[in-house]
């Protein structure tokens, strides 16, 4: 059980991150652009931040990852109390 929740908590953030990806490069493909300038496209927001955004990205990053590493150890534990019950 622990397992399957955390790929769902992990793989869905993952999956819709990629299928938005491959939408805009899609729509960068449509508007005529070529597919390395459109990848551009796509990672030019991260090469251009300002750094009081770079480090308000990053702080968002750091909770989240932490948000989940919280999440994943009370799932484990929780587990662990059920098994031993």
């Amino acid at each position: 059980m622990m397992k399957n929740d955390a790929l769902k908590i992990i793989g869905i953030p993952i999956l819709m991150a990629v299928t938005l990806f491959g939408l805009m490069l899609l729509l960068d493909i449509i508007q005529g652009y070529n597919v390395k300038l459109s990848i551009n496209h796509i990672l030019n927001p991260f090469s251009i931040m300002r750094p009081a955004e770079g480090f308000i990205f990053v702080l968002l990053s750091v909770l989240l990852i932490g948000y989940y590493w919280k999440v994943l150890s009370q799932a484990k534990k929780a587990e662990k109390n059920t098994d031993e019950k």
